[in-house]
């Protein structure tokens, strides 16, 4: 994982006159005076500019680009010296060695900075955007830092380009001009500058190029037009042309050559100066500029807030390139987006020119209207095609109403879909603009719907019952802090998904209840009473014909029979009653494996506590990794296939070895790995010296590398059908790199399986784009190119596994259907943790009484839920290791119960949006009590070398009493105020539906929806927010279903 690095220095000259910066330098260290970094000036700083130090990578171009420039936000100082090594300035916060007067603060936010004031009455407001002192300087210096600096969330950066403060009122006369306005950023361009000189006869002009531009800064690179009387000279960023007896109407223009833009967008100044006679020259009143325009940034890192919501590039220029979802639809703004996340355009002529599906790249600035990040005065760049589909993105309301924490606005802009939802109207009634209403989930979360006037839907008759809704979030949120208001937004009728066809079918993979070598049962329920029916075969023909039965029920079950070992199947699922036939779309499952020994090893490359194993000790250490791959390799008898994020350093270049002797000896290898990762000194590069050929995640040209392969597996001998004890996966978070094997922490798995090997070389072929040696750049899938086109269930000598690729097969709900079913405790072991959904899905079930601990590296990613979860109440401990990462992506649920049915979840998935929406991942799911213990194990030593204080205990339980029958009991107390409990009970494992619906039939809570073993549970039920009445709760699952009344008294 990795976390954006905007972090920088600015230095400002407060005189009016200009300060030679030879030999100057800068030096930040932390708190204590460790880890200092130098930077070495140069050059002249002129008066009332600034100069910028920063990270290479930070949108703001930086005069000193440096590579991981850091500060520490917890303390630390900056200090100017001369070329004599006096301070000239000094800033500290937090506990510094170093400082002038007191020091700012203890610490600073993420996402802020130290910004010295313009007077001493200056305030954070007072200096940022629309702010009376926001062109005012930085010039307060009484020598004390806690009084001369403030702490801005509105963070905008200036280097030597930026205009003056205050704004110059130059004693130079005449104007200028400079074509061209706009330019693109790394290409070599001719830029043409026109003086006029007003009744002064001019004798002198200068030009100052920005000092970020590069050029050959020589005579022979500037041409004078006509002039050849006029001399030239150069000196640094500076054109000097002197020898002028120029005035009005005459005018000097002057070409200066082959000079290259950064790659960045911003409005750069040329500075330029005019004398008379022998003064010196003055900058004029207005300086010319022109608008640069750099490689496109990802939406998401150019639309990041502060924690009231306010953009960090607020007035900014940037430059996008994304998908148009909404083009002239609500008469403005128009919508783009990209894997990342969602803008509003606000421009009528972008508006008109574009269409739904047009790729397109534009340049605008950041502004933002009632809360709503908008793009205005867009310029199109590019357009890149068009016809091109963008998948909503499946949320739950309150994924939406929740959205913002922290300034964190993921899904603001960008289109998604919610299911089974209803609304508070019978029609789509719209005045004015358009008209606001609610929608509801079974949950009890709601957020608004806008229905715009300009589109189809107004006026039309709204659905009654649960439908699905398409449409992009918007926002209306009037006064600060600019979070909260979000509305969805539907863009014609298409958009809304009314269940009008059939009984219609709940959406809850996967359906897999039971399954052998030979035959899969599978299961679903309907809204609404009907048929049964499977369609199945190899192909979505479903050649092999159709199971069907004719009894009408809502809670469906089919099993198909004769089938293949370790195949995969697509089956079409549908429910028919008299207003027709409901179908999901295909799906793919798979039988078990005959043959195979279904063996399961896990590895950990750091210590474990063996304290808690029950029948088997954890192995862990260094030395296991490498021996274990590379005996799988020399093993290997028919093919290798490998998927890897890194491969480098000593592991890398043995495990290429071992790959190119496999070749060499006749198996079929075939490698595919993260782009940005096949430099030179790679494994890949030599792999590919040596003749095996690899590709990066851009051979998708669609995809074009967006996100990362970050993958981690590799698949042995599934080529040869003819022995599946052979077969063999290797996966975890292991990336063979030095760090990596020796340092990170680390967990590998490996299971003999041939019908789980045929899943992963499914999703490896859809990279490769074909099952041969040979890849296929036309048919290659990379990221949100890619289909959920695997099968998700095993049974693997009888252990129940679950797999899961990114992004296609959406693994955060999976993750989220884990931590509601756990009932004792979860265990995490996390490099990072973003995902809003996995994180209030966790304080709900720590508000159930399930404990929830977790060891995470890492706090300060956007979005990060660390400090949420903390203060909910999860027994969260950051890992303390200053060198190396907890690199780790498991979970463990219910391990500490033996024996037990517990779940862990592992894999290259960090619970990330950034994994969910953009990468190349896979999960795996194992319902495993000795997998869970060996992972515990693990976790407890983490824990505990962390500071834990909690004990974690493996605890025998009873086995479990286990009903004979379904049975709902009736409700205690009843009658009830506010709060009841309801008791079920299952003879067998199975998915269960409790729902509780009002006497008008429409559901009011949704109380379980998910997968439970076989045994007695018990739910609350609390009505504080519901009238007096009569209230039915019904319990549905593919054994029958059960329903009672309740009454609620006030």
């Amino acid at each position: 994982g990795q976390a954006e690095n905007d972090e920088f220095v600015e230095l400002y000259n407060p005189t009016s006159s200009p300060v030679d910066l030879t030999g100057w330098s800068v030096l930040t260290q932390n708190a204590t005076g460790g880890n200092p970094d130098t930077v070495q000036l140069g050059g002249v700083l002129l008066a009332h500019r600034f100069l910028l130090i920063g990270d290479a990578e930070m949108i703001s171009v930086p005069d000193y680009p440096l590579a991981n420039f850091s500060l520490t936000n917890s303390g630390g100082s900056i200090i100017l010296r001369d070329a004599s090594q006096q301070t000239i300035d000094a800033l500290g916060w937090g506990s510094p060695l170093v400082k002038e007067g007191n020091p700012c603060g203890s610490s600073l936010p993420d996402a802020s900075s130290l910004e010295r004031k313009a007077s001493a009455s200056s305030t954070a407001q007072t200096l940022g955007p629309g702010g009376s002192e926001e062109l005012n300087g930085n010039g307060c210096d009484t020598d004390n830092n806690a009084n001369d600096f403030v702490i801005q969330t509105a963070v905008s950066p200036q280097n030597s380009a930026s205009p003056a403060e205050p704004l110059e009122q130059g004693a130079g006369f005449g104007t200028a001009s400079l074509s061209p306005l706009a330019a693109p950023g790394s290409v070599p361009t001719t830029f043409h500058i026109v003086f006029r000189s007003d009744t002064t006869t001019a004798s002198q002009v200068w030009i100052v190029v920005p000092s970020v531009f590069e050029w050959p800064q020589t005579a022979d690179s500037v041409n004078l037009v006509p002039l050849a009387s006029a001399s030239v000279a150069v000196s640094g960023d500076t054109v000097k042309v002197g020898g002028l007896n120029t005035s009005s109407p005459d005018s000097v223009v002057v070409e200066i050559l082959s000079v290259i833009p950064p790659d960045s967008t911003d409005q750069f100044t040329f500075a330029v100066l005019s004398a008379s006679g022998t003064k010196l020259p003055s900058s004029l009143k207005v300086n010319p500029s022109t608008l640069i325009h750099g490689t496109p940034r990802t939406i998401a890192s150019v639309k990041r807030n502060n924690s009231s919501g306010v953009p960090l590039l607020l007035d900014r220029w940037v430059t996008i390139r994304g998908t148009v979802t909404v083009a002239t639809q609500f008469g403005g703004p128009a919508y783009i987006q990209d894997t990342t996340a969602g803008m509003a355009v606000y421009d009528s002529t972008f508006e008109q020119a574009c269409t739904i599906g047009d790729d397109v790249t534009i340049t605008g600035k950041i502004s933002q209207y009632n809360g709503l990040t908008e793009l205005k005065n867009a310029v199109a760049l590019a357009f890149n095609g068009g016809g091109n589909d963008v998948t909503p993105l499946r949320l739950r309301l309150s994924d939406i109403a929740n959205d913002g924490a922290g300034g964190v606005e993921r899904y603001e802009g960008m289109l998604v879909r919610v299911d089974s939802v209803t609304v508070n109207t019978s029609s789509w009634a719209v005045s004015g603009s358009g008209s606001n209403y609610v929608l509801y989930d079974g949950r009890g979360d709601s957020i608004q719907i806008r229905i715009m006037a300009d589109i189809d839907i107004a006026n039309t008759s709204a659905p009654q019952g649960e439908f699905s809704v398409v449409g992009v979030v918007g926002q209306f949120q009037r006064n600060p802090p600019f979070i909260g208001g979000y509305q969805l937004m539907p863009r014609s009728l298409l958009d809304i998904i009314a269940e009008t066809a059939g009984p219609g079918i709940r959406l809850d993979p996967p359906y897999e209840v039971s399954l052998d070598s030979t035959s899969i049962t599978l299961s679903w329920k309907t809204l609404e009473p009907g048929t049964t029916s499977i369609r199945y075969g190899l192909t979505t023909e479903y050649e092999l014909g159709e199971r069907t039965n004719t009894s009408v029920d809502s809670l469906h079950r089919m099993t198909l029979t004769n089938l293949q070992p370790a195949t995969p199947y697509h089956v079409l699922i549908s429910s028919s009653n008299a207003r027709g036939t409901s179908a999901l779309a295909d799906y793919v499952t798979s039988t078990a494996s005959s043959g195979s020994t279904g063996r399961f090893e896990v590895y950990f490359n750091q210590s474990v506590d063996t304290t808690l194993a029950r029948g088997e000790t954890a192995q862990g250490g260094p030395a296991f990794f490498m021996p274990k791959l590379l005996d799988r390799i020399s093993a290997a008898q028919s093919s290798i296939d490998v998927c890897l994020y890194s491969l480098s350093g000593y592991p890398g270049d043995q495990i290429a070895q071992a790959l190119l002797a496999a070749r060499s000896r006749g198996v079929h290898v075939r490698v595919i790995a993260e782009r940005d990762n096949m430099g030179l000194s790679s494994g890949f590069e030599a792999l590919q010296n040596g003749g095996i050929r690899v590709i990066g995640d851009d051979f998708d040209a669609r995809n074009a590398g967006a996100g990362y392969m970050h993958n981690k597996f590799f698949i042995f001998d599934n080529n040869n059908p003819s022995s599946p004890a052979n077969d063999w996966v290797l996966t975890g978070s292991w990336n063979p790199t030095n760090p990596g094997t020796y340092q990170d922490y680390q967990n590998v798995i490996l299971v003999q399986d041939r019908a789980l090997a045929v899943a992963y070389t499914l999703e490896f072929n859809e990279m490769w784009g074909s099952s041969t040696d040979v890849p296929d750049a036309q048919q290659s899938r990379f990221g949100v190119d890619k289909l959920d086109d695997t099968p998700h269930v095993f049974l693997i000598n009888g252990t129940r596994v679950e797999l899961y690729f990114s992004p296609s097969d959406h693994t955060a709900p999976h993750i989220v259907r884990r931590i509601n079913a756990a009932e004792n405790a979860i265990d995490m072991g996390l490099l990072t943790l973003t995902r809003r959904d996995v994180a209030l899905t966790l304080v709900s079930r720590i508000r159930s009484g399930v404990r929830v601990r977790g060891v995470i590296d890492n706090r300060t990613d956007a979005g990060s839920q660390f400090d949420y979860l903390l203060g909910s109440g999860a027994d969260l401990l950051l890992d303390q290791s200053q060198v190396v990462l907890l690199h780790h992506k498991y979970a463990i649920f219910d391990g500490e119960r033996f024996p037990s049915d517990a779940w862990v979840e592992t894999g290259s998935y960090n619970w990330t949006s950034a994994a969910e929406n953009s990468n190349n991942e896979n999960a795996l799911f194992i319902q495993s009590g000795r997998i869970a213990n060996l992972y515990l194990q693990e976790f407890s030593k983490r824990y505990a070398e962390n500071g834990g204080r909690d004990t974690i205990r493996i605890t025998r339980v009873a086995e479990r009493s286990i009903p004979k029958t379904l049975s709902l009991r009736q409700n205690y107390p009843n009658p009830f105020n506010p709060a009841t409990t309801i008791t079920y009970a299952l003879p067998v494992d199975a998915k269960v539906r409790l729902t509780v619906y009002d006497n008008l039939g429409r559901i009011v809570r949704i109380l379980v929806d998910g997968s439970a073993a076989a045994g007695t549970y018990t739910v609350s039920f609390d009505a504080q927010a519901l009238p007096s009445g009569v209230y039915f709760y019904r319990l549905e699952s593919q054994l029958g279903s059960a329903a009672k009344a309740m009454l609620l008294v006030r």
